[in-house]
């Protein structure tokens, strides 16, 4: 019972995690969205491209790996209660509601997080690769001017 209970005690954590998480990616996401002046846009390009390395990646891997893990874990406790019997009615049925309905809030914020996740990091890729293309046509137009 005591490593139930500690292993309790990571998950409200984990979720506060997720739910802080979720509006990081929320904000930038739309940072990412909005139509930018040119030099806050080249800011963003900039700190887009600082992003790209293999650190930050293995990063946003784990971050995702870990976000994946209380989903699955928040979907799996669903189905633990909801296959229970139904018993009397009293103080168990409410705690079994309490429950059902904070697994539920946990598997909406994180799988919420999980599509925000995927839509940054799709963003992102557009993104860089529009920053990309811009300093393509920026050398090209210099090495024409040259000519």
């Amino acid at each position: 019972s005591r490593k139930n209970s500690e292993y309790m005690a990571l998950f409200p954590s984990a979720i506060a995690l997720c739910y802080y998480l979720l509006w990081v990616e929320v904000f930038a996401v739309l940072l990412l969205l909005l139509p930018l002046p040119a030099f806050l846009r080249k800011l963003a390009l900039n700190m887009c491209s600082i992003l790209d390395s293999e650190t930050v990646a293995k990063a946003e891997y784990f971050v995702m790996f870990m976000i994946t893990i209380v989903f699955l874990d928040a979907i799996r406790t669903i189905d633990h209660i909801d296959g229970k019997g139904q018993g009397g009615v009293g103080v168990g049925d409410f705690e079994k509601k309490m429950r059902l309905f904070r697994n539920q809030r946990n598997a909406y914020i994180t799988g919420f997080s999980l599509l925000m996740y995927v839509i940054f990091y799709r963003a992102r890729a557009i993104v860089s690769a529009l920053h990309t293309a811009e300093n393509t046509v920026r050398e090209r137009a210099k090495e024409s001017k040259r000519e």
